[in-house]
């Protein structure tokens, strides 16, 4: 927004999150005298005035010199009953009092003063008093203090600013009725309906800001590829997590390089929230901060020495406020955003200079299951399609593969049901009768023999596992791709860091007192007390320290002999994980996504040993959406994404000072709510900066976790290797990339068990692989084919005994039927068996 130098009181102040009373009343408390002494003034000046020390103020000139019509004036207060007030101003202009030619300012109080000298009218003495004005406060009785402008003059210069376009509120969308009622003046209820509508900054604006915000702080990348060596080349792409093995020196390679430098990634996030009795939405924007894109830290620190030190990832990603309205949570509503989305998707091709394209979505389960057209709770909860009831199942979490949005697509227009919302359905799956089922059924080819309601609508359910209907951006042509809507690179991801940490971690502090035994339940039932006690709602920041806490108490317990070594290595790997989603993307490395992988496992079976079935908790509850999505899609995420940057801490802040903005600035009303919002919003974040806040939390938290001992490197023990081999393959299964260097690169196998090298002590990455990939070029699809590839070729070399896993044989299907691999050693070896009975 643009203002005038001299209105920089005024930014402040919108910045500020007052009110306009407010304003004035700190104003009045800061450089104005209270009405007290005042009053003390004003009565000592009367009594000095009676006692003929000082002259009384005239504030006005002869009354010979005014134009004033005497009988008229009589004529006039005659008609005044005693008990009615007299409005002196008014009346002046009655009678047309003038000096000049001209009514003076003060014409009232001249016309008062008229009247009762000349004793026109006699005025009671309560009138006698004079009124008293709050003075400004004075250095040595001479100099006044400087004070602010009043709230008025503030007033008429933002209604001016926003009628000139100056202090842009931005557009009108997705208008809703609002109802209300109230008793007219012949005494009867009458309805009242008001059109009430969101706000819009369209996105290329948001683009555009944020471009020079950027340019100006000084982050952003501007290399020449075609300059660069071969050697310089393949350097920087290893540090981009890049793949090299097919840059050469040809032309065509390095424009792919510039190209993706001018490919900035967008990441998307809603979420609804209560302000004044009303549910509103609020979508929030931001770059992904990408080192193609953006100077890493040290070269920052090296191009400006004159500056300070930044972090520059949180200067990136720092989210700007897109859409905000009045919406219930319904997905009905949600969905009359989607048209004016759609139109600001469409124009971002007309950005210049960049080339920003939507990547990610990011926000708490029902925002997923919103934008990626997933039913709400039920069996299929999670996005991935996995059934509730398996969440605590690894092997199935493990082998299902989450649909993306054009697969969701696909599916629904596959039948006949989703025609109806052509009609205003929004879910055209739900509430069908038996006849319609069928009919949905057969037109996918599926025939069932039994033809009961409750078992045809079973099998509907299997097939389409949560989907209820397209994706939220395709919901307004379902036959268009997301291809044709710009969104062809969009994914929703499975996971939120914030949300899934805070409620594990909370769950876990309230169940494991009753997991514990007998003699130690009172000791973490305090410990329990003492961190969450009866808070309605855990911060995120706050569960963090809680963790950190308890991986410190579970510690001393086991050095005092009272509880298992499990528990704090249950801790222990929360804690780790922790730390690794909210590491900064410097800290992305080989070593680091290998340990994300075996800490979800570890924690994953330390649950199930340690809690088991949990008895304050239900079973849904505590194997529910978060454990799932810190199991199984968190380490997913990561081989793309730094987890860092999906956790919406800094989005879900900017509803608490939306509702603080509601709640402190506005009359509650809520057509005024959302244009309040929008116009100060804007300054605030122009004003201030939440990274440092956060930075100060993550670094508290950094200190307190610093305190436990380091920890090893992650061992899966023998027993577990013969008692569970299916799950260690499964585990494997999503790591083969790791396996495949060879034994003593990431991993041994001795008479303890695998261990993994992934401790403190070994390197971040070693030159045999594996390659990291990013969000830039590789989808989330892509990468689990990808893995599947890898880990082909992990049975290959197992089958001809070359990789040496601690196994007799790995599991395999193929067309649905299993198979066996035998390692060329136990093949030989059953082979000397069977040859040593024939004999």
């Amino acid at each position: 927004m643009t203002q005038k130098e001299g209105d920089i009181d005024l930014q402040y102040f919108l910045a500020s999150g007052k009110s306009f009373n407010q304003h004035d009343r700190d104003r009045f408390a800061a450089g104005f005298l209270s009405y007290e002494d005042c009053e003390d003034v004003v009565k000592m000046r009367v009594l000095k005035e009676k006692e003929k020390k000082v002259k009384p103020k005239l504030h006005h000139g002869p009354f010979h010199s005014y134009e004033i019509d005497h009988d008229q004036l009589k004529n006039e207060l005659s008609k005044f009953p005693q008990s009615r007030p007299i409005n002196w101003t008014r009346l002046a202009k009655k009678i047309n009092l003038s000096i000049r030619g001209k009514t003076p300012a003060n014409a009232g109080q001249v016309l008062k003063q008229y009247a009762t000298s000349n004793k026109i009218i006699t005025i009671p003495g309560k009138d006698y008093l004079r009124r008293i004005r709050r003075h400004k406060k004075k250095i040595n009785y001479k100099i006044s203090i400087p004070t602010q402008r009043s709230a008025k003059i503030f007033k008429s210069i933002v209604k001016q600013n926003i009628q000139s376009k100056k202090f842009d509120i931005e557009e009108e969308i997705a208008p809703k009725p609002y109802k209300t009622n109230f008793i007219n003046n012949d005494g009867e209820l009458e309805e009242k309906i008001t059109q009430i509508h969101g706000r819009k900054i369209s996105l290329t604006k948001i683009i555009s800001r944020e471009t020079a915000r950027l340019q100006k702080a000084g982050v952003v990348r501007d290399t020449n590829f075609h300059e660069m060596s071969m050697e310089s080349l393949n350097d920087f792409c290893n540090r981009i997590h890049e793949s090299s093995s097919h840059i050469t020196a040809s032309k065509d390679q390095r424009e792919r390089l510039q190209k993706l430098q001018k490919t900035w990634i967008l990441k998307m996030w809603h979420d609804h929230s209560d302000i004044l009795n009303h549910s509103y939405v609020s979508f929030m924007t931001c770059f992904l901060y990408d080192p193609i894109n953006f100077l890493k830290d040290q070269e920052f620190r090296e191009q400006h020495p004159e500056k300070k030190t930044v972090n520059v990832q949180s200067i990136v990603e720092r989210p700007q406020l897109y859409i905000f309205g009045i919406s219930g949570s319904s997905d009905k509503e949600q969905l009359t955003y989607t048209e004016t989305r759609l139109q600001d998707l469409e124009n971002v091709k007309e950005v210049k200079n960049i080339d920003p394209i939507l990547r990610v979505f990011t926000g708490d389960n029902p925002a997923r299951q919103f934008e990626s057209g997933q039913q709400r709770g039920g069996k299929f909860s999670c996005v991935c399609g996995v059934p509730t009831s398996e969440h605590n199942n690894f092997i199935t979490c493990y082998t299902t593969e989450p649909p993306t949005l054009e697969e969701r697509r696909r599916h629904v227009v596959a039948g006949e049901a989703w025609r109806k919302m052509s009609t205003g359905v929004v879910n055209p799956f739900q509430g069908l009768k038996k006849d319609d089922i069928l009919l949905e059924l057969e037109t996918r080819g599926i025939w069932s023999s039994d033809e009961r309601k409750c078992a045809v609508q079973e099998k509907l359910n299997e097939v389409l596992h949560g989907i209820a209907r397209p994706p939220a951006l395709c919901c307004l042509d379902p036959t268009k791709t997301t291809s044709h809507l710009n969104i062809d690179s969009y994914e929703v991801l499975a996971c939120e860091p914030l949300h899934d940490l805070t409620n594990v971690i909370q769950n876990l502090i309230q169940g494991l007192p009753h997991h514990v035994g007998d003699n130690n339940k009172q000791e973490f039932l305090s410990f329990s007390d003492t961190t969450i006690g009866n808070k309605n709602q855990l911060k995120g920041s706050d569960a963090r320290l809680y963790a950190v806490k308890l991986a410190k108490f579970t510690l001393q317990k086991f050095e005092e002999g009272k509880v298992e070594e499990t528990i704090p290595n249950l801790a222990n790997s929360l804690v780790e994980i922790i730390t690794i989603r909210y590491s900064d993307f410097s800290t992305r490395s080989q070593k680091q996504l290998l340990r994300l992988y075996n800490q979800c496992f570890l924690f994953g079976l330390l649950c199930k040993t340690v809690i088991g079935n949990p008895q304050k908790l239900t079973a849904r509850k505590f194997y529910g959406n978060h454990f799932h999505s810190i199991t199984v899609h968190v380490p997913e995420t990561a081989r793309l994404f730094s987890l860092k940057s999906i956790v919406p801490e800094q989005e879900e802040r900017t509803f608490g000072t939306l509702r603080r903005l509601s709640e402190n600035t506005t009359n509650r009303q809520p057509k005024y709510v959302v244009d309040n919002a929008m116009l100060r919003i804007q300054f605030q974040a122009s004003h201030s900066d939440h990274t440092q806040t956060i930075a100060k939390q993550n670094s508290i938290i950094s200190k307190q976790a610093k305190l436990l001992p380091p920890q090893k490197r992650t061992l899966l023990n023998s027993t577990l290797l013969k008692k569970f081999p299916l799950l260690v393959q499964s585990h494997l299964e999503r790591i083969p990339d790791f396996l495949l260097p060879g034994r003593n690169v990431w991993w041994s196998v001795d008479a303890e068990g695998l261990t993994f090298n992934d401790g403190p002590g070994d390197d971040n990455n070693r030159p045999e692989g594996p390659q990291l990939h990013h969000f830039r070029s590789t989808s989330l699809k892509e990468e689990r084919t990808w893995i599947q590839q890898k880990w082909q070729e992990c049975l290959v070399l197992y089958a001809s005994g070359i990789l040496q896993l601690p196994f007799q044989r790995l599991k395999t299907y193929n067309d649905g039927r299993v198979n066996y691999v035998y390692s060329a050693q136990e093949a030989a070896a059953d082979s000397g068996t069977k040859d040593h009975q024939t004999q």
